[in-house]
């Protein structure tokens, strides 16, 4: 999957990944991109695109590998109409991240959907402000 990416300067950073209907079953996590070593999360977000066409439900959930995978996202609703369904950061993701992090999303859905796609935008500043880990 590779390294974390890290701008020298002082801005917000953002991770930005599509999860799609047929990336992979009913909650199976799905590895994605990675967060760098220090980085405080400051907010994620899903824009639906397509809403998902599942039976009954369909739950978007993003979070660290090797956490509860909800720390950034946890059960926010892609099958109602499209538009934007805001992550609560967990407490896990309210502190500089120990090491560096690799993110996963999972969608959880009762009934098989043949439609459904969102973006995943997770913004976080890197520890990059001279105070070398303070």
């Amino acid at each position: 999957m590779g390294q974390a990416r890290q701008n020298a300067a002082q801005l917000v950073h953002y991770l930005r990944f599509k999860v799609n209907f047929n990336d992979a079953g009913s909650a199976v996590a799905m590895l994605k991109q990675r967060l760098p070593k220090g980085a405080i999360p400051l907010r994620a977000n899903a824009y639906k695109t397509t809403a998902w066409n599942s039976a009954t439900s369909a739950a978007l959930n993003v979070g660290f590998v090797g956490g509860t995978g909800t720390e950034l996202i946890n059960a926010a609703d892609v099958k109602t109409a499209t538009g934007l369904a805001a992550g609560t950061l967990s407490a896990g993701a309210l502190a500089p991240l120990a090491a560096e992090t690799q993110v996963q999303a999972s969608v959880a859905f009762v009934g098989a959907p043949t439609a459904g796609a969102a973006y995943v935008v997770i913004e976080y500043v890197p520890d990059n402000d001279l105070n070398a880990g303070q």
